[in-house]
């Protein structure tokens, strides 16, 4: 394959994989019910939430996220949805269904 080839078809899946990225805030991982960005979907989810809710705690850093529930509302409801979750009583968390 000539280099001027390669160039083309590694510039093609470049371009193919920019597309391909989900329009998640930069930094976000992307993980509905990920409240506090670790990258994971796990018990300190519903502990940073409890914080921030509740404590004073500082704001999700990807709001999207933190809306464990898909309601388009960062709430208690989220908090007791991920406990459901966890505890195999609830279905797993989901991104708002709408624009708030």
């Amino acid at each position: 394959m000539s280099r001027k080839l390669a160039f083309v078809l590694l510039a093609l899946l470049c371009t193919a994989l920019i597309y391909a990225i989900p329009t998640i805030a930069v930094g976000c991982s992307g993980l509905p019910g990920d409240a506090n960005d670790d990258g994971q979907v796990i018990g300190g989810d519903v502990t940073f939430l409890v914080n921030y809710l509740h404590l004073g705690g500082k704001e999700p850093p990807c709001p999207e996220q933190a809306d464990a529930n898909g309601d388009c509302v960062i709430d208690d409801a989220d908090i007791v949805y991920l406990i459901n979750y966890f505890s195999g009583q609830g279905p797993a968390p989901t991104f708002c269904r709408q624009q708030p």
